[in-house]
């Protein structure tokens, strides 16, 4: 069996799904990058280790890969892999985390409340993408 299929679709279907909870929140992500990359590829790393086959793993290139699946079937390389995919999760953390105290120290990362409500673009941009009198 292909496990690419699968593995494509349930990946689809969970950032489908987490997108759509997100828009009925508070939660202010306009471009939606945790929910599609973040929670898309943790699905797909999951699921990659789960279905995983020994015929495309060849224990002459990846002998230690191959002697987990061979010792523990399919859910071998699901712990390692949930390792790897905290060990990602941790990084991405701290590098942001480290990239926002840099610029925190730069420039505001916050526009204002007047300025939010005024709109961004009239307030950045000085034009109107719309007339928010209609709204």
């Amino acid at each position: 069996m292909d496990a690419s299929i699968p593995i494509h679709v349930l990946t689809a279907t969970s950032c489908f799904l987490v997108v759509s909870i997100k828009s009925q929140t508070q939660i202010d992500l306009s471009i939606d990058t945790f929910m599609l990359h973040g929670v898309g590829s943790t699905m797909a790393g999951m699921l990659t280790a789960i279905l995983a086959s020994r015929a495309l793993v060849p224990g002459d290139y990846f002998p230690l890969s191959a002697k987990i699946l061979e010792e523990s079937g399919h859910f071998g390389p699901f712990i390692p892999q949930q390792h790897a995919v905290i060990l990602t999760y941790g990084f991405v953390a701290l590098g942001t985390a480290i990239i926002l105290w840099i610029l925190g120290d730069l420039m505001p990362l916050r526009i204002s409340i007047e300025e939010e409500e005024r709109g961004l673009d009239f307030v950045t941009h000085g034009e109107e993408a719309y007339d928010p009198m209609t709204n």
